[in-house]
Parts: structure tokens; C-alpha cells; sequence
């Protein structure tokens, strides 16, 4: 509120201001019109029927985006549809969702809401000063448009986009045919128009787009890292994945969830070059791959540390990072590069010490330095946390969101459900090899994310009496002697 007073008192610095509380039943649209109130903003207990978003029609599903879009200027495909971001109505409840992402979930794919409102009627206004992106009926969108022979004070400006998804007839909500639609600028409004979630600042940099966005590898816009269409692998006795689509964005700590025997591995394996998939593709930075070795993954920026570490205990640390680094770099070219990567991401380790001398913690320290020496763009880790105490998580988290926050992509794969939400900002979730759900473990709770993992309800907990039984073993002061100076 005191933000919103401040800009408009620059645009009006001589009107009065005074604000009203409003209750659920007040005919604020009266007011409005009457021009006794300028500016109306909150939550009703009732929304008001204007903002009614329950009937169902049949109609074209398009997308409603500012003039200045880059989409209106270039291609527009399904990949950058999903990687845009993208405005969408405040679920009924956490974890809900609406028929436009329940249709891209039958399809296993996933758009990156960043935006929502509780009003649907305010999203236009929103898109126009944004780049977002909203996904609706082209009868609604049309309201807002610029029309030829159409008052400007009436529309906004923005454009209608085709949808690069197909989505069936009848499946999109709309405000309602009768809906209300208030103008964006009303005459002898003092604060003018208000600029809603501006997302971009525009720039002189000749290496920014001519939009004067910045497109680069953490952009929304930007192709996806890796995406699997398809993926099947089968076994003479089981099919460890089927269909599988899997979706990471640049900069995105992608959570792989599900049971044991869920396929999480296998689907690692693939992406890395261990396993080669009998149906499905691969693309990498919007372009197709064959990966068929992990040397091959390496060379692409892909890099992965094994739930089960594979080093030489009798070797020193350097000499177990040399191993897979190439043959060219001498033993001291590579402990200088261990030291660097080490001081850079807070891994205290020294190169010459042997692995036998190593705790756990220290081994994976080891393995996460080798993978980071290949310059990764994704790096995978398989069940990372399940041999480190609670404190080696701690230290190995923050190098995570270091990793993150330079626009390398990280798969995570775990069933801790309280370390995917506070590491990811996505998760797709596995069950007997195939998909059953992709969401923001952030926005779900322990027993959605378990429903998606198990097919069913957590069972319950239930608090049991016990006693204790006669006693099986007693031991009172027992002593033995060393033998030697060591035992």
C-alpha cells in the first residue's frame, strides 16, 4: 500500500488521497462508474461475478501477450511457450490445478508459471506491462486486443499469439460471456494508469536481443537444457521406463521423485550415456543428441556423481580426479585445478591426501569436484544425502545454489521430500517407470508429493503402546585388557 500511495502521488502530486475499506457486498463497480472511487484493490470473501471463472465453452485456446513481446516478433514454438513465464488464476487450493495444466500434464509437459492472480478480470492490465504470458480463450482475449475502429482508451496493448499446443474444444475456463469488463484508463482517474510486474529492464547492450532483453542462458525464453520426449527402456523382465517426458530449464534444480525401483536410475543413466534407451529422444540446448558414452555426455557439459562412489582408496585425491580428466593435463596441472575449484565452492579438501584416509562426506566432496572440473551445464546426482550426516547436507546444499545460481542445471534425485523443496523449484515425479506428475514441490505437501509417488493415500501413523519384556541380555562392569599398545 505505501508503494502503491507513493506512485500516485508522482503521477498526481496534487490530488487528495483517501482510502476506504471495502466489504465483500460493496457495489464497487457503481462507485467506479460514479467516479467516487479511483482505485480498487484486495481479496472479496465473494469474488464478484464480473471475476467469475466457471463456465466452460467451446472456443480457440490462444495466448494473450504485451506488443512488445519477443514471441510477436519471432517464432513461436512449443518450447519457448513452456519456457516463457507465464501469468495463470491463484489455484482453489495448494496444489490445484487448472484444465489448461492438467491438459499439458496428460502430455507430460509443464509451463513456467512465475505469476498468479486472484482476479482473472486484472491479468489483461498485467500482461500488457510484463512480459507474461496468459493462456486462455480467444473470446476473452478479444476484449482486450487493439481493434481497428476501437476507442485506444478501451484496449490495451497487447497481441494475440496461437497457441503452439493443441488443446481440445471445451477445456478452457472463461470469466464468463456476460462478464463486465472495466475500462483500463477511466477518464478523470487521478492515479492513471498503473504498470502491473514489470519482468524485464530494458537495456543499450548490443549483446542483448532487439527487443533489449536479455536472452541469455538463464532467460526464461532461453531452450531448455534437456528434454526427454518418449524415453522407454525395457528389460527382459520389467520395463524400467515408459514414455517418460522429462522438461529442465537453464538454472532450474530439477527434483526426480518416486519410490525405489520407480526408473529414477535408469533415466539417469540414460541421460549420462550408461544405458541406452530403446525408444524416445534427447535434446540438449534445443538441439537433438545421440548420447552413447558418458565421455560423450562429458564433452556436452553433462556430468554426474553415482550414488555409490567409484574411487581407488589406496589412490590420493588428485590422482582419482586425474583419472577422469583428460590425459593431456599433468598431475600438478590437475591438483592446482582441485585447490581452485575447491577454494571457488567451499570444498575443503586436500588433493594429497589418500581416499582411505577420507570420511564419507569428504568422498563426495571428491566426487562433486571432478564432475565440476568438466564445466558442467547439468550436473546429475543420484540419491546424494543418503550416507552424509545432517551437517555434510547443510555444506553440500549451499554449493548446490551456487551451482544454481550461475545457470547450471542440476537433476536431483531423492525421496527426502523435505530436501527436494528446499533445493528445487521443480519435480517430476515417478511411479513403476512412468510419469504420474510433474509440480513445484514448494507448493506441495508431504502427503501430495507421496499420493503422486505411491498411487494412494499415505497409510496413517498410528501411536502403539508397548512393554517392555523380560530382560534378554544384562551387562555389569565388564573390563578387558589391552594386548598391544593399539587395541
Amino acid at each position: 500500500m505505501p508503494q502503491l500511495v507513493s506512485q500516485i502521488k508522482a503521477q498526481a502530486p496534487h490530488c487528495s488521497i483517501e482510502i476506504h475499506p471495502l466489504s465483500a457486498r460493496s457495489d464497487y463497480q457503481s462507485h467506479l462508474a460514479q467516479g467516487e472511487l479511483d482505485v480498487v484493490i484486495g481479496n472479496w470473501l465473494t469474488p464478484p461475478e464480473d471475476l467469475h471463472m466457471g463456465l466452460l465453452f467451446s472456443d480457440d485456446v490462444v495466448n494473450l501477450v504485451s506488443a512488445d513481446h519477443p514471441a510477436v516478433r519471432r517464432s513461436w514454438d512449443a518450447a519457448d511457450y513452456l519456457a516463457a513465464e507465464h501469468i495463470a488464476p491463484t489455484p482453489a487450493y495448494p496444489g490445484a490445478l487448472g484444465v489448461i495444466d492438467e491438459h499439458l500434464l496428460s502430455m507430460n509437459l509443464r509451463r513456467n508459471i512465475t505469476a498468479r492472480c486472484p482476479h482473472f478480470a486484472l491479468i489483461p492490465a498485467m500482461v500488457a506491462s510484463s512480459l507474461l504470458v496468459l493462456t486462455t480463450s480467444r473470446q476473452f482475449c478479444e476484449r482486450y486486443a487493439v481493434k481497428r475502429g476501437e476507442a485506444p482508451e478501451m484496449t490495451l496493448p497487447v497481441r494475440i499469439l496461437p497457441c503452439p499446443i493443441p488443446f481440445p474444444a471445451r477445456a478452457i475456463t472463461n470469466s464468463g460471456t456476460s462478464a463486465r469488463i472495466p475500462p483500463v484508463l477511466r477518464a478523470g482517474c487521478a492515479s492513471g494508469s498503473i504498470r502491473w510486474l514489470p519482468r524485464c529492464t530494458r537495456t543499450n547492450d548490443p549483446e542483448r536481443d532487439n527487443m533489449g532483453m536479455n536472452l541469455s542462458a538463464t532467460s526464461p525464453l532461453a531452450a531448455p537444457r534437456l528434454a526427454l520426449a518418449g524415453i522407454t527402456k525395457r528389460y527382459p523382465t520389467v520395463v524400467a521406463n515408459s514414455q517418460v517426458s522429462l522438461t529442465v530449464a537453464p538454472g532450474e534444480a530439477h527434483a526426480v521423485l518416486g519410490e525405489n525401483g520407480a526408473g529414477k536410475s535408469t533415466l539417469m543413466k540414460i541421460i549420462y550415456g550408461s544405458v541406452k534407451p530403446d525408444e524416445g529422444t534427447v535434446s540438449y540446448n534445443g538441439q537433438p543428441v545421440h548420447i552413447r558414452n558418458p565421455q560423450e555426455a562429458r564433452a556436452l557439459g553433462i556430468s554426474m556423481v553415482f550414488q555409490h562412489f567409484s574411487l581407488f582408496d589406496t589412490l590420493t585425491v588428485a590422482e582419482n580426479v586425474w583419472l577422469g580428466l583428460d590425459k593431456s593435463l599433468s598431475l600438478p596441472t590437475v591438483t592446482q585445478s582441485i585447490i581452485t575449484k575447491a577454494s571457488q565452492y567451499g570444498l575443503d579438501i586436500d588433493p594429497s591426501r589418500p581416499v582411505h584416509t577420507l570420511s564419507v562426506g569428504e568422498m563426495q566432496r571428491v566426487e562433486i569436484i571432478r564432475a565440476l572440473l568438466t564445466n558442467p551445464q547439468l550436473l546429475i546426482l543420484d540419491e546424494p544425502t543418503s550416507v552424509l550426516t545432517p551437517q555434510a547436507v547443510e555444506k553440500l546444499f549451499v554449493v548446490l545454489k551456487k551451482l544454481v545460481s550461475e545457470g547450471c542445471s542440476i537433476l536431483y534425485i531423492s525421496h527426502k521430500l523435505h530436501e527436494i523443496r528446499e533445493l528445487c523449484s521443480a519435480c517430476t515425479v515417478l511411479r513403476g517407470g512412468k510419469v504420474t506428475g510433474v509440480c513445484n514441490p514448494k507448493e506441495e505437501s508431504n502427503a501430495s508429493l507421496s499420493r503422486l509417488m505411491i498411487g494412494a493415500e499415505p497409510p496413517a501413523l498410528q501411536h502403539r503402546e508397548s512393554k517392555a519384556g523380560a530382560t534378554v541380555l544384562n551387562v555389569d562392569n565388564l573390563c578387558l585388557e589391552k594386548k598391544t599398545s593399539l587395541a
